[in-house]
């Protein structure tokens, strides 16, 4: 709460605290807590400008999603555990301490300009493409990263399309009942496509978390104009997805160039 008087001091302390969660997310035993450290780092002290009370409240938010996304994760695995022999998985790439700190450094450089311009301007309709930016932007990195941002843009693309199939059937039947029974359809569809075509599994993934957030982010949006938000965050999303393609352009120009 301190830092939000000093805005300078605050933005150093975010990126430094954004970096760390960068370098930790190389590592796949510290994913979770580094995605949940990422948003907490890129929200908390935004809302922490704006009222403390709302930034506590985020804060519990964000553990009490976390214990009941383990809580579950632990739950399914006793009840479905993993058949497929560990010798038959994918080796992990390990990379070299410089090698991570390499990465998260990129990912902050694609990352941390819009985290500038959004606390400078203080946009909270820009918050969605904010934590997008800062999520994806470590993805973006390394040797393929412009194939790598056209592939989060189709994505991002497919799963708003998907929403907007979904939004208007809602609109037909606005049950919570029926909303429920859509997103267990999807669910069901998804995971088996990714079990089935796990070479394609990425692809899936990505459809369905942003069919997710733009689904989950418009049912519950208190606002009388409930379609118009819904649309602008479909828009938001690929605004997001459209800058993770020009910056990662830039960078690979500027990689050949220094080559």
């Amino acid at each position: 709460m301190g830092g939000t008087h000093y805005p300078l001091i605050l933005l150093l302390l975010v990126g430094l605290l954004m970096f760390i969660a960068y370098y930790l997310f190389m590592d796949p035993q510290w994913n979770f807590f580094a995605t949940i450290l990422m948003v907490a780092v890129m929200l908390l002290p935004y809302m922490g400008i704006i009222a403390s009370g709302l930034a506590v409240y985020i804060a519990v938010g964000l553990v009490v999603s976390g214990v009941v996304a383990v809580g579950l994760f632990a739950l399914l695995h006793l009840l479905l555990p993993d058949l497929e022999p560990v010798s038959n998985r994918q080796p992990i790439e390990i990379l070299s301490p410089e090698q991570w700190a390499h990465e998260a450094m990129q990912a902050l450089v694609i990352a941390f300009p819009v985290i500038i311009f959004v606390y400078y301007l203080q946009i909270t309709g820009a918050l969605l493409i904010m934590v997008i930016i800062g999520i994806l932007s470590l993805q973006t990195t390394g040797q393929k990263s412009v194939k790598t941002s056209m592939f989060l843009l189709l994505t991002n693309g497919l799963g708003g399309l998907l929403a907007i199939l979904f939004y208007e059937c809602l609109v037909m039947v606005p049950t919570f009942t029926f909303l429920l029974a859509l997103i267990a359809l999807i669910g069901c569809v998804i995971s088996t496509k990714i079990y089935r075509q796990p070479e394609k599994a990425p692809i899936s993934a990505g459809v369905m978390s942003a069919l997710l957030v733009v689904l989950g982010s418009g049912v519950t949006s208190d606002s009388k104009l409930i379609e118009v938000s819904f649309y602008i965050r479909i828009g938001q999303i690929l605004l997001a997805s459209a800058y993770m393609v020009f910056v990662s352009y830039l960078l690979e120009s500027w990689k050949k160039e220094s080559d």
